[in-house]
């Protein structure tokens, strides 16, 4: 039996030190996040109030947060059309030493071209000397050049003439061969200058197009920069480079990742407000458990610490909305245009008493929500209390004589 009472007093202690820690816990949150959101608070409307003088571009946190946004967004435009400006000078430069390159086979093409086109009108001015009677005066008109046929015409219809015309007999054969076996190769050497020169023409108009797409590319790039260069410094006009409260929200943004204030003070009050009352709400349903817990030597339970943890936040909760509906004069005061705001101080004040106190605060809600929605009617409370008065009354029965008060018997 002694060992039994010892187990389970360890395992009694055991509980005790989980729910311990959790409470502990559950402190360390529920102030840190007081801490944070006030701090955030405080910033913000320290800051509001700061900002409400600097002109009507920059009135409140909110627009020097967005101004300082799109000015980063602008310097990341600007860098990006840039970065497109050097790829298009790049592309420029590629496109320029390829049309450059195409244009240099292009001119040596026509001049080979020019060449061979001579060449073969002096060996077609040759042959005609070898030529029979008739046929050399053809082949002479037909190699004569004028403005309506040019050389070149003039040289293919002469190599394509040729072979069908008479030699002299007094020509040695192996003579007459040699003329008609260079006027082929000379014909098929034309062919291919000319075959080439169509072929680099094509390849001269793609670069010099491909030029042209490149600047244009580059011009597109260009105005782009320039528009966001001249947003950029309308937008410096109301938050210089050089201003305090642009450098000090960057220095704030860039504090981080673990730091949360950036993204709080960037929150809507009433966001900030609400955060502040569910965190003093339940610190007071913690602070109100301990103390119930060591005045009365309770045994802790992690549940029930859960339980009233919600209720707690749910009290809280609910004076937040009942000060938001209007039904508390919580407001004070706030922005550079006055409007009015939810007081956080006192709000959470509140929320922690509800906590606190959170059976009396839930009894509070009870009664108003009664008062607000109405109780039963009056004929039925009438109903109800005579049925009760109409019901007989039970009637004791006589207590019995005791042993004591019965008459004893004369001795």
């Amino acid at each position: 039996m002694a060992k039994g009472s010892e187990t389970f007093t360890i395992g009694q202690r055991t509980g005790n030190i989980s729910v311990g820690a959790l409470l502990i816990l559950l402190y360390a949150i529920c102030v840190t996040l007081l801490v944070v959101g006030f701090s955030a608070y405080v910033i913000r409307t320290d800051w509001n109030g700061a900002l409400a003088n600097n002109g009507a571009e920059l009135r409140d946190l909110d627009t020097l947060r967005f101004l300082v946004k799109r000015d980063e967004e602008l310097e990341a435009l600007i860098a990006a059309a840039q970065d497109d400006i050097a790829r298009a000078d790049d592309s420029i430069l590629i496109t320029v030493q390829a049309e450059n390159t195409t244009s240099v086979q292009y001119d040596r093409a026509q001049t080979s071209l020019r060449e061979t086109v001579m060449l073969a009108h002096a060996h077609l001015s040759e042959a005609t000397a070898h030529l029979a009677e008739g046929d050399n005066a053809r082949l002479y008109r037909l190699i004569a050049t004028q403005e309506d046929k040019p050389m070149l015409a003039a040289v293919n219809a002469g190599f394509f003439q040729l072979p069908l015309m008479s030699f002299r007999d007094t020509i040695e054969p192996q003579k007459r061969q040699q003329i008609l076996s260079d006027a082929s190769d000379l014909s098929a050497r034309l062919t291919e200058l000319s075959d080439q020169i169509s072929s680099l023409t094509l390849a001269v108009q793609n670069a010099e197009s491909n030029t042209q797409r490149a600047h244009e590319e580059r011009s597109f790039h260009l105005k782009r920069q320039n528009s966001h260069q001249a947003a950029l410094d309308e937008l410096r006009k109301s938050v210089p480079i050089y201003s305090e409260h642009r450098t000090r929200w960057i220095s704030l943004a860039d504090a981080g990742w673990w730091n949360p204030l950036p993204q709080l003070v960037s929150t809507p009050t009433i966001l900030l407000t609400l955060m502040v009352t569910i965190a003093a709400g339940a610190l007071g349903t913690l602070v109100a458990y301990s103390r119930s817990t060591f005045l009365e030597q309770r045994v802790p339970s992690g549940s029930r610490l859960l339980i009233i943890l919600g209720e707690g936040i749910a009290a809280a909760i609910g004076v937040f909305l009942f000060a938001g509906a209007g039904m508390l004069v919580l407001s004070q005061g706030g922005g550079p245009d006055g409007r009015l705001e939810l007081s956080p101080f006192t709000v959470a004040f509140l929320a922690f008493l509800s906590g606190f106190m959170a059976e009396s605060a839930f009894n509070k809600i009870s009664n108003f929500g009664t008062d607000f929605f109405g109780k039963g009617t009056d004929t039925n409370a009438d109903a109800a209390d005579g049925d009760a008065a109409a019901k007989p009354h039970p009637v004791a029965p006589p207590d019995p004589v005791g042993a004591d008060d019965a008459p004893k018997p004369a001795t």
